[in-house]
C-alpha cells in the first residue's frame, strides 16, 4: 500500500469522525421520527467507519508485531512502543468514536422505546 493510499485512509477516516460525532451531538428536544432518523443515520455511518476501524487496529498490531520481529522485543515492549505511533493514535480515535456512537444508539432506542 502507498503512502498516498495510507494518507486517503486518514483523511477519510478523520471525515467520518467528523460526521459521526455531529450526529452524536445532536439536539436533545427531539421528536420520536427525528430520534429514529438519527439512529439510521449514525448507523449508516457506523457501517461505513467500520472498515476503518478494521484498518485502523489491523495496522496498530502490525507494527506491534514489526517491532517485536525489528527488535526482538517482547510483545508487551513492542505495544508500549507501538502506543507512541500515529497508528495507535489513529485506531484509539476511532475506537472510542465508534464505541461513542454505539452508546448514543442505545440512548435513543431507550427513548424511542419510553414514547410509546
Amino acid at each position: 500500500m502507498t503512502p498516498d493510499m495510507e494518507q486517503e485512509k486518514i483523511d477519510r477516516s478523520h471525515e467520518l469522525i467528523l460526521k459521526i460525532s455531529s450526529l452524536i451531538r445532536s439536539p436533545k428536544n427531539m421528536k420520536r421520527e427525528d430520534m429514529e432518523k438519527l439512529a439510521d443515520d449514525i448507523l449508516y455511518w457506523q457501517v461505513e467507519f467500520g472498515t476503518y476501524l478494521v484498518e485502523a487496529e489491523q495496522a496498530y498490531r502490525f507494527l506491534i508485531r514489526q517491532l517485536m520481529e525489528k527488535f526482538d522485543l517482547s510483545f508487551a515492549a513492542a505495544e508500549n512502543q507501538a502506543k507512541t505511533e500515529q497508528e495507535y493514535g489513529i485506531y484509539k480515535k476511532i475506537k472510542y468514536l465508534y464505541e461513542v456512537a454505539e452508546e448514543k444508539i442505545r440512548m435513543l432506542k431507550l427513548v424511542i422505546g419510553s414514547s410509546y
